[in-house]
């Protein structure tokens, strides 16, 4: 709520001041990771509400903090050399 209009506003004006090709620039926000108490309950606790389908696998990469689109890339080059 805070973060896009903010944005927005940065990149029209980096646009005006012929910094940026276009005014609008896509972005993506996700929250910081924060550090669990107990990591073996949450792990558990994420892997029942993906076994459930009340959570994907890339809702809950992203709750750790990470990208889940370079998560899963890297997941399928590992794969992919493993599989050779």
């Amino acid at each position: 709520m805070f973060c896009q209009p903010v944005w927005d506003w940065f990149t029209a004006q980096a646009w005006a001041a012929g910094q940026l090709s276009r005014p609008q620039i896509a972005v993506e926000w996700s929250p910081p990771r924060f550090e669990a108490v107990d990591p073996l309950k949450d792990a558990m606790a994420d892997l029942l509400a993906m076994r459930s389908g009340t959570m994907t696998l890339a809702q809950a990469i992203a709750r750790q903090g990470h990208n889940p689109d370079a998560v899963l890339a890297e997941i399928g080059r590992l794969l992919a050399f493993a599989g050779r």
